[in-house]
Formats: C-alpha cells, structure tokens, sequence
C-alpha cells in the first residue's frame, strides 16, 4: 500500500481493520449512499485522490462503527 502524508480511504479502512472491523472498498462506498458521511476533497492532478481531515475521519470511523453496533 502506498504511503500518503494525507487520509486516504484507503487509510481508513486500515485503521478499521485494526479495530476489528474489516470493510472492503465496495462496503465502505455502499455505506457512504445510505449514511451521512462526509466525501473529503479530491487533490489536484491528474488522479485526483479523495483525502479526509482527522475529523472527518474520525466521524467516519463514529458512523461506521455506530452502523455495526460496535
């Protein structure tokens, strides 16, 4: 996995896996229709990366977790 200085999704989803609870990126997509989570800034460039402040990540991990009862 590729290391970025910002939260990526992909960042994310490694920090839920730590605290037990593992998501896919088509999950994670699936939850962010149904709730209300917040869809970061895109970078500049050609990718254009979704990356997240520590709050919305934090919020993220809070409606997730919230989601699955843990």
């Amino acid at each position: 996995m590729r290391i970025f200085p910002y939260i990526t999704l992909g960042r994310i989803l490694e920090e839920l896996t730590e605290e037990g609870l593992p998501l896919n990126r088509a999950t994670f997509y699936r939850l962010e229709k149904r709730l209300a989570i917040p869809s970061g800034q895109r970078t500049s460039g050609k990718i254009r990366w979704r990356v997240y402040t520590p709050a919305e990540k934090d919020k993220i991990k809070e409606l997730i977790k919230k989601e699955y009862n843990i």
